[in-house]
């Protein structure tokens, strides 16, 4: 399970840095957003028109596992949120950013198992 997990930490990497921005200088950011609710300001009103950087900063992994059967597990990675899902579907169409990140997540979860599995594993006598 936590090759799986960190499976989808390298997907999220991967889709974050191939997932398209906005380029508009007169919007405020995400991230410039993030700093004024922090400060105590409402921002509301300018989650009502596209902001640069939505999009990156919604793709995360699941936080549970779903069984999806005998000692196999399911971890969903993708864009999440109310305004993302609307046109997050489009993007990766024209720009495969999510692809991107699962092929780096099949890449990865090898690498992982192995270290999970000598991480755990003791041979007999030690």
């Amino acid at each position: 399970m936590w090759a799986l997990r960190q499976a989808g930490r390298e997907v999220r990497k991967e889709a974050r840095r191939a997932a398209p921005v906005l380029k508009d200088k007169n919007v405020a950011s995400y991230a410039q957003l993030r700093k004024r609710a922090k400060a105590g300001e409402n921002v509301k009103d300018a989650y009502g028109k596209p902001v640069p950087g939505l999009l990156r900063a919604s793709i995360r992994p699941s936080k549970n596992l779903k069984q999806i059967g005998p000692h196999t597990y399911q971890l969903k990675v993708g864009p999440r949120g109310q305004r993302v899902h609307l046109y997050a579907g489009k993007m990766e169409d024209k720009y495969g950013y999510m692809a991107r990140g699962y092929a780096a997540g099949e890449a990865a979860i090898e690498v992982a198992s192995i270290q999970a599995f000598n991480r755990v594993w003791q041979k007999p006598g030690l």
